[in-house]
């Protein structure tokens, strides 16, 4: 099974990285964010259920055919059986055929509700689906903040997203979607705050002690969008 999310409804993709490790300040810029985002349709989440469509046959089935082929099994053989395995799950999540426990509706309905899009803890992540005028609204309203030494941050715009799935069982509402720009994503907007550190390394966010190794270091690792979810 593939779902994809239809381009049409793709205004501006973009990742957002605030990073800061000052308490009320940080929390006031963060929330004049949210603020921001909230006001438009959907909180320019990136999987609306609108812009949700099936694709068949999958992309990438090549490489899931070889990666999956058993010992003696013929690429052929398995290219045939991932193509039909993945044809059956595209007619019952097209026809909304209920299959046993698995109703193709609900699991939809969680999917959008479980997609991880926004992330918080000592740093805020997001992936949002908004217009160019969005996008630099919220760029001003992080600048000023970089200007005052609050924090630093990193945007990245794209036109594309990707999607890794982790579903223990899909007819259990545990499953979560973590969502990240498919042209960089956190990993090029974590740029440039990295970029800021290493270019100026005595630079300090007010309030912050020192700026080390280990700091960039946990700049990088907030680029994976399973950060903060190990």
């Amino acid at each position: 099974m593939r779902i994809g999310v239809a381009r049409d409804f793709l205004a501006e993709l973009i990742d957002v990285l605030v990073d800061s490790r000052i308490g009320d300040e940080f929390r006031a810029v963060i929330e004049a964010v949210i603020r921001i985002v909230e006001k438009t349709p959907d909180a320019s989440r990136p999987l609306p259920g609108q812009g949700l469509r099936l694709r068949w046959p999958p992309q990438g089935y090549d490489l899931e055919a070889r990666a999956s082929r058993r010992a003696g099994e013929s690429i052929r053989t398995r290219k045939v059986k991932v193509l039909a395995r993945t044809l059956f799950y595209f007619l019952v999540m097209w026809s909304g055929l209920r299959i046993g426990r698995f109703i193709p509706g609900k699991y939809t309905r969680e999917l959008i509700e479980n997609s991880d899009f926004r992330k918080f803890d000592d740093s805020l992540r997001m992936v949002l689906d908004c217009t160019p005028e969005l996008a630099v609204e919220i760029e001003d309203c992080l600048k000023t903040a970089a200007a005052g030494g609050v924090i630093r941050y990193g945007m990245h715009r794209q036109n594309a997203a990707m999607m890794t799935c982790f579903t223990p069982s899909p007819v259990n509402p545990n499953h979560v979607h973590f969502i990240d720009g498919a042209q960089g994503g956190y990993a090029l907007a974590a740029s440039a705050p990295i970029a800021m550190i290493a270019a100026a390394p005595a630079a300090r966010l007010r309030g912050e002690r020192h700026i080390s190794a280990p700091e960039m270091v946990r700049l990088a690792r907030c680029a994976d969008p399973l950060c903060g979810k190990q």
